[in-house]
């Protein structure tokens, strides 16, 4: 499968981890290839809510990929603004995660970006794209369709949960 060949040249990994499909799809594979030099971690903030975190933790307890838990506190332009809530939460949180990689000596930072999600309205993703993070399953043109197959393939159990928006437009 491409997506194992694509960590395959890398020393370390840091996922960015929500425990929806795409991140435990790349999680997986990712702790697959690399074993102990592949870790997960995911923000808590009040945009999380805790079913969301213990789904977090089963999901990377069953891959057996570390889980790093961090408090992210949202910037002051979080809530300043009206139509760039999910730029600045993302790079804000992207940043703690460079942060958490460096500290680490971890030098790849990848998240569950798909295909499919350049194709819609998704602010966040120039966050990402400015702080460097690489998108595996975006750059090998992975739709969500197919994360869902892979998921199933390798035996996870969210393979068919149903994707979660993000807080931010619950609490708009």
């Amino acid at each position: 499968m491409e997506l194992f060949s694509w960590f395959r040249d890398k020393t370390s990994v840091l996922v960015a981890f929500s425990g929806g499909v795409d991140s435990s799809v790349v999680a997986k594979v990712a702790f697959d290839v690399l074993k102990g030099n592949a870790v997960a971690a995911i923000a808590i903030s009040e945009l999380l809510p805790l079913e969301e975190l213990e789904h977090a933790i089963k999901i990377a307890r069953e891959i057996g990929i570390e889980l790093i838990i961090f408090e992210h506190k949202l910037p002051e332009e979080f809530y300043k603004s009206e139509d760039k809530k999910c730029y600045y939460c993302k790079k804000a949180m992207m940043q703690n995660i460079i942060k958490i990689a460096r500290d680490r000596g971890i030098k790849t930072i990848v998240d569950g970006t798909n295909k499919d999600d350049l194709h819609s309205h998704r602010p966040g993703i120039k966050a990402l794209r400015e702080l460097r993070i690489r998108s595996p399953l975006a750059e090998l043109g992975i739709t969500k369709q197919e994360v869902r197959r892979i998921a199933k393939e390798l035996g996870l159990s969210n393979h068919d949960r149903p994707s979660k928006a993000c807080a931010i437009f619950n609490n708009d």
